[in-house]
């Protein structure tokens, strides 16, 4: 299993409960009890401490629970009571007794899991005995409506700008929105990054974000204007979480890549192109995990750099050898199986072919090839 040592891109849905009021962790939900789960509009609460009963009596004590006038109760699962452990018990928060031991719903044999209270460990209880009894619900709110305007002041045109999934774009035949122009859209009420794509100076593609949260609550309309100051941070960087700047001066540092699922394909739409065994390999070529190099193969791209940068990739040898050339220099033979490993080689100015082969008796895997400028 790969484990991917960098960040490649960070895209982040935020918890909106504390902030809109929905529903904060730790107040009071719609049946009297206490929210410990909150995200995207799905909420949980629970009772306090209800007193120590057998497991089957604990099931009947939540299937008549009504507090609030539901009758949706139930006993809480392992992650869940875990939750309620985490988020309330250990901040204080919540009616419950805290050298307790309660009761969850899953049964394994004459036994049911158990949560201590003190320490928050987990283990297994037998139905029989006593042990305490809290109850939780589930319950849906629907986020507010507002409306939110993205205005472009910058010098820049953006492309396939979005907010929580919602695009902005001038017209349904042009998907960016040009100097001058605002889009408006209806959205529920949340707060993310929003993204976006332009060409910098040198006419090569960025992929970003903004380098902080757009808020929006439950207001008439709320405005974000671009400008060529704002702050922006590169997605399939590495370093994306340092690597920021200002709209109107950013430069691109992703020279090439195939992206995260494995389908191979030129960044920033150059005609640079991938062959495997002499078979260019194009972005409308879908589902491919990995790209797999059979025995007396070859896969082969070009990239030209104008200041020093890092090829870095994840490779999986099965049967030997594998190698790896570099302007027709070999820089790694691979004579042994290996499971999923990940690779770096630096790189200077100047014009690259870069190749890996097979022979006979190998077959090669090659995944998340990335080449960046590192100054």
């Amino acid at each position: 299993m790969k484990e991917l040592p960098v960040l490649i891109a960070l895209i982040m849905i935020v918890n909106i409960g504390c902030d809109l009021n929905l529903g904060e962790i730790g107040s009071i939900g719609p049946g009297g009890g206490f929210v410990f789960f909150a995200e995207d509009g799905q909420y949980m609460e629970c009772s306090g401490h209800l007193g120590y009963y057998t497991w089957g009596d604990a099931v009947t004590i939540a299937y008549n629970y009504r507090s609030g006038g539901y009758s949706d109760w139930r006993l809480p699962n392992q992650n869940e009571l875990d939750l309620i452990y985490k988020n309330l018990r250990k901040n204080g928060i919540g009616n419950f007794n805290n050298s307790a031991e309660y009761w969850t719903s899953l049964v394994s044999g004459s036994n049911a899991w158990v949560q201590d209270f003190r320490n928050g460990s987990q283990y297994l209880k037998i139905l029989s005995y006593y042990s305490a009894v809290l109850v939780i619900r589930s319950y849906n709110v629907e986020p507010e409506k507002a409306t939110l305007k993205i205005s472009n002041q910058s010098s820049k045109e953006l492309f396939n700008v979005t907010w929580r999934g919602i695009p902005f774009r001038s017209n349904q035949l042009e998907n960016s929105i040009k100097p001058g122009n605002d889009v408006t859209n209806s959205v529920d009420a949340g707060q993310n990054y929003i993204f976006f794509s332009f060409y910098d100076n040198k006419d090569k593609l960025v992929n970003a974000r903004t380098s902080e949260f757009k808020i929006i609550e439950n207001v008439e309309q709320e405005s974000f204007p671009f400008n060529d100051s704002t702050f922006i941070v590169e997605l399939n960087n590495p370093n994306n979480i340092t690597n920021r700047g200002q709209l109107g001066t950013f430069q691109n540092t992703v020279i090439w890549f195939d992206d995260a699922e494995g389908t191979i394909k030129p960044y920033s739409l150059r005609l640079n192109a991938a062959y495997v065994n002499g078979t260019e390999i194009i972005p409308a070529k879908s589902g491919i995990k990995y790209i797999h190099i059979s025995p007396n193969g070859e896969l082969t791209f070009n990239v030209s750099l104008e200041r020093k940068a890092l090829l870095s990739f994840w490779h999986k040898a099965d049967g030997t050898p594998s190698i790896l050339y570099i302007n027709e220099e070999e820089r790694r033979t691979w004579t042994v199986n290996n499971d999923w490993s990940y690779f770096e080689f630096h790189l200077n100015t100047g014009n690259y072919k870069i190749k890996f082969i097979t022979e006979s008796n190998s077959n090669l895997y090659i995944d998340d090839i990335l080449v960046y400028y590192t100054e």
